[in-house]
């Protein structure tokens, strides 16, 4: 049996290893110093765990959203959609939505709600001040999405 850590020389490479170039399959034998074979060959599997080195993107945009005067509270405005492309089985991929700032503030400051899991963007205000003639006819969100603990994200 082979005990212990052993490395690869990273300058024996041709390219540099990558989450999506994988897996690699090795055969690895034991020989004493005169190159008898000792034990093996067997083989080895090695994974290369994804790191988190993709931002998360918008794909379309800019994004435009409905909804009609008058709409109860709660109307879905809309559906914004994020991609990683990170290994999606980890954590590296999970994205978060929030809203940064809406503009205009008036008449409320906060008058749209994004589930910050699924990017759905909901009206959070009485019906009335879904008024087209009263308030602006455009409301501008800067959403931006956010991975979960880590550095990335995308306005």
């Amino acid at each position: 049996m082979v005990y212990g850590m052993h490395c690869i020389n990273p300058q024996l490479l041709s390219k540099p290893i990558h989450k999506h170039t994988m897996p690699f399959k090795l055969q690895v034998e034991i020989t004493d110093v005169s190159g008898k074979n000792i034990e093996g060959p067997v083989l080895l599997d090695i994974i290369v765990i994804d790191q988190n080195d993709n931002r998360p993107i918008f794909r379309e945009g800019p994004y435009v959203g409905h909804v009609m005067e008058g709409s109860p509270t709660g109307s879905t405005v809309m559906r914004m959609m994020a991609f990683d492309a990170d290994d999606p089985g980890t954590d590296n991929a999970l994205l978060r939505y929030n809203i940064l700032k809406q503009t205009p503030d008036k008449p409320s400051p906060n008058m749209f709600f994004i589930d910050p899991e699924k990017g759905d963007i909901v009206t959070v205000v009485s019906p009335a001040l879904l008024d087209r003639e009263v308030s602006e006819q455009f409301i501008y969100l800067n959403i931006r999405t956010v991975l979960p603990s880590t550095w990335a994200s995308s306005t």
